[in-house]
């Protein structure tokens, strides 16, 4: 039951730095997202794409555009299927775009 443990963790974790930000409280978010990226790192064994999309989602929250390129990219080499596949699609090219913005 670890994997599924961990899954739930780390969605609410992602879900929990989303909506903190939202509200404003930047320094609850940082904290969630950061936590989600660990522990999606825990996720790994179990489920590699998985937790490459998590990660990706974490770091994307954080402003690592790099990084969440990075592990989108290798989330979708993996198989990610739907609907995670059109998110993680969608996300790559917002995130393209605004890496050529700078």
């Amino acid at each position: 039951m670890i994997e599924v443990d961990n899954l739930q963790f780390v969605s609410a974790a992602v879900w929990l730095g989303e909506s903190y930000r939202v509200l404003g409280n930047d320094g609850a978010s940082h904290q969630w997202w950061e936590e989600a990226c660990v522990r999606s790192q825990e996720l790994r064994m179990f489920n590699p794409v998985i937790a490459d999309y998590w990660l990706g989602r974490a770091l994307e929250g954080l402003g690592d555009v790099v990084g969440a390129i990075k592990v989108y990219r290798n989330a979708l080499s993996q198989q990610l299927l739907y609907p995670a596949r059109g998110e993680v699609e969608v996300a790559l090219k917002r995130l393209k775009a605004l890496l050529r913005k700078d």
